[in-house]
């Protein structure tokens, strides 16, 4: 970790400690942390949805079509299981820092 680094590190801190004190900075930090794990949950899925889509073409054997497409299933279910559960955590953080009258 170079000195840069760490000064990066304390100044998005910063911002962040400062956003959190506001109801609408503390959502608005919620959200996109949130969003940015989603985003990369749904990259992550999308490509590990191409490579098993590529496994189909270079199948030799029935077997080997079989199991891409199990794979294939696998992947669908999981990143969608995944995105719905970081959604719903993600609902219930923003609950519970929000204040209700």
């Amino acid at each position: 970790m170079r000195l840069w680094h760490l000064f990066v590190l304390v100044a998005a801190t910063a911002i962040v400690m400062t956003l959190w004190k506001g109801t609408i900075g503390r959502i608005g930090v919620i959200v996109f942390f949130f969003g940015l794990i989603e985003v990369i949950l749904a990259v992550s899925a999308v490509m590990a949805l191409f490579q098993t889509i590529g496994h189909f073409g270079a199948a030799r054997t029935p077997g080997d079509s079989l199991m891409a497409l199990i794979a294939t299933g696998v992947v669908l279910v999981g990143g969608s299981s995944l995105m719905w559960l970081v959604a719903l955590v993600g609902v219930q953080v923003f609950q519970l820092a929000v204040p209700v009258p």
